[in-house]
């Protein structure tokens, strides 16, 4: 599994448990704790992610999540 595919099934599954920034934001800094990411559009989404509870102008729904990824990954989650 690459990467992507791993961030992908990772944000999957936090969206079938019911989406929260909280869990989201976990999510994506754990994930880029974790791992070195040379994907440049795999990097700047996770990085928006991460910063969704840093203030009002930051935040990100679900949909606005899964809108991000579809424009730059071209993957529907």
């Amino acid at each position: 599994m690459d990467l992507r595919e791993e961030f992908i099934e990772g944000l999957r599954l936090i969206f079938k448990q019911g989406y929260s920034s909280e869990l989201a934001t976990k999510y994506a800094f754990d994930f880029y704790l974790k791992h070195k990411i040379s994907d440049k559009d795999l990097y700047d989404i996770v990085e928006d992610i991460m910063i969704i509870d840093a203030g009002s102008e930051f935040e990100m729904t679900e949909g606005e999540i899964k809108k991000l990824v579809k424009e730059k990954l071209k993957i529907n989650l």
